[in-house]
């Protein structure tokens, strides 16, 4: 999100589904802390806060951005091949110290 321009926090809350507040903020913090992701505060009531990609962490978004994007394309097959061996490993009778187990 931070690639396609600045936001605020609670734009990025919004935006992204599936992650709580304080995990986007540790997340955030964290991304500060490498240098890939600038926090800016400005002095208003309540206070103004964005956070956009620096140099670096556009660098670094050129690299993901491809990987991104084959994941979500095939993200359904991934999930199929979790399935199928989620199922066969449900027909598997267990096996114990004496060899497989009764399937009674």
């Amino acid at each position: 999100m931070l690639l396609e321009k600045t936001h605020r926090f609670s734009e990025l809350v919004r935006s992204i589904g599936g992650v709580s507040e304080r995990m986007l903020a540790h997340s955030l913090h964290a991304l500060e802390a490498d240098g890939f992701v600038l926090r800016a505060v400005f002095p208003t009531k309540p206070p103004k806060v964005e956070y956009s990609l620096t140099p670096l962490g556009r660098e670094l978004a050129s690299h993901v951005q491809p990987l991104t994007q084959w994941v979500e394309a095939n993200v359904s097959r991934v999930l199929e091949h979790r399935r199928t061996a989620l199922r066969a490993k449900k027909t598997l009778l267990p096996l114990t110290r004496e060899g497989i187990a009764d399937p009674e």
